[in-house]
């Protein structure tokens, strides 16, 4: 039996307020297969991409209440489709004006935000993220509140299909992207703009948790406590299910903090000096500054180079780990066509890491980068680059790679340790077992598997790829089995 409150709002509701909208994810509304169609509820409607599909959920619950629903529920859910309706009558109205806009300044990226958003409002999805795509080709041309709402509304999207590997790197980019003071006084922007940006931020720990992704989301957690307090319920909910309780995070976070403030108020009493740094929120992988610089022209020349061979082929050192971009019938290293690229184009190099702030620049310009271990291998030409390319000698000699649980791989025995030095701390990431290698033996190799606690998680496959590297390079020449060997990040102990 219907509430009769809900059932008498529902039909004094003429005509539908969503019935001009397309009803491609209806199906995903089904309240049997939402856990807490309330807590839902409440995300959607503070996400402005999703006034429809918020709309449609609250239509679903009203329906299923009960009569003896309280009444502050069904005036909560009275209240969010009335706002929701005024959402989508005044994006219906802004349509054809924005339309025109748009079409007559297509190189105006804050026009073409204008559209995508209220077309995103209006669950026109496809050709709500081709607008956001056009935006993005346009950086220099848009405020900062218009690109990085198209850029976590991207993901969001993305997050709605259920994609969350590929929703992620857009959060992260809106979370940390940073402001350009003389460009943002231009807009009348006088608000403080630095990131993180919260709602992208929450975001972010929705994605990790839905991954699975425990540790990296208890790290952005406490980032998050420092920087904006507790964390919302629908993301608080997403945590527990991973196993992760924000609440009880959050309770101990504040007594960290109130008795790092006490024993500090103690040292002051005391007279000891006392040295304060600030805590640092900016533990995500923040993109590069110059991020949108490249285009795709510079990116199809870096492309003729490699594929011409001789001195512009792929090094041996610069060949992918991770990922791949797939193009032109075979596949690329993500990070060195974009080195490539800026080059042509006369950036500066501004160092970077690969994995998925390099892919977003190239997915951002129409590029497949797909997840493949295959090193590139197909129908590359190799060659030297700066004297740091590595010889693969495991064809002329057999190398057993062992992946190795203990955190500390010291006390193996006799053998070569390989390390990796990062502010002013040693690292023992492989070991060559023994000295049965040298005259051209087989060697065994231990890698660590588990990442050091003062190593970021984001750098550590490619400090792995590294040592990889420099493990054979030193096993392809003897004459380098002494202390002196380095071969990028990483240098040698021999024990024993």
């Amino acid at each position: 039996m219907p509430n009769p409150w809900a059932e008498e709002y529902l039909e004094s509701l003429l005509p539908d307020p969503v019935s001009e909208t397309d009803d491609s994810d209806a199906d995903d509304l089904d309240l049997d297969n939402v856990e807490d169609p309330m807590l839902e509820l409440y995300t959607l409607w503070q996400q402005s991409s999703s006034t429809v599909r918020c709309l449609r959920l609250a239509f679903a619950i009203l329906e299923r209440f009960t009569p003896d629903a309280p009444a502050n529920l069904v005036a909560d859910l009275i209240e969010c489709v009335e706002d929701c309706k005024e959402r989508l009558l005044m994006q219906r109205n802004r349509l054809p004006s924005l339309r025109t806009a748009a079409a007559a300044e297509p190189e105006n990226g804050d026009s073409q935000a204008d559209l995508a958003f209220a077309l995103d409002a209006l669950d026109e999805r496809e050709e709500a993220m081709e607008r956001y795509r056009k935006v993005l080709e346009h950086p220099d041309d848009i405020c900062i509140l218009n690109f990085r709402d198209c850029l976590n509304n991207t993901g969001w999207n993305l997050y709605l299909r259920k994609q969350y590997e590929d929703a992620l790197p857009w959060f992260v980019r809106a979370c940390w992207i940073k402001p350009s003071p003389e460009k943002e006084m231009t807009h009348g922007h006088t608000e403080n703009l630095e990131p993180p940006y919260k709602l992208a931020f929450e975001n972010i720990l929705l994605c990790l948790a839905k991954l699975g992704h425990l540790p990296e989301a208890a790290e952005k957690l406490t980032a998050y406590f420092d920087r904006f307090g507790r964390l919302p319920r629908y993301e608080t909910q997403a945590l527990r299910k991973l196993g992760l309780d924000a609440d009880i995070a959050f309770i101990r976070r504040q007594i960290e903090k109130a008795q790092a403030k006490r024993s500090m108020e103690e040292l002051i009493k005391e007279g000891t000096p006392v040295s304060v740094e600030p805590i640092s929120t900016d533990n995500s992988p923040a993109l590069p500054e110059d991020i949108s610089v490249v285009t795709k022209e510079s990116v199809e020349k870096a492309l003729d180079e490699i594929d011409s061979g001789g001195l512009h082929g792929v090094p041996k050192n610069r060949k992918s780990t991770v990922y791949c971009l797939e193009t032109r019938g075979r596949h690329y290293p993500p990070k060195y066509v974009l080195f490539r690229a800026r080059k042509i184009q006369g950036v500066r190099r501004h160092g970077f890491r690969g994995g998925p702030r390099t892919n977003i620049q190239l997915q951002n310009l129409g590029y497949a980068v797909i997840e493949d271990s295959c090193g590139n291998t197909c129908n590359f030409s190799e060659s030297k680059d700066d004297g740091m390319a590595t010889i693969d000698n495991e064809k002329t000699r057999p190398i057993r790679w062992v992946e190795n649980d203990r955190l500390d791989l010291s006390g193996l025995g006799h053998g070569v340790e390989f390390l990796y030095s990062e502010n002013e701390h040693e690292f023992l990431v492989a070991f060559l077992e023994g000295f049965g290698w040298c005259n051209g033996g087989p060697a065994t190799v231990s890698l660590a598997k588990a990442c050091p606690m003062l190593i970021a998680e984001e750098s550590w496959s490619e400090i792995i790829a590294s040592t990889r590297q420099a493990v054979c390079a030193f096993l392809s020449d003897e004459s380098k089995a002494n202390y002196s060997f380095r071969h990028g990040p990483i240098h040698i102990h021999f024990n024993g």
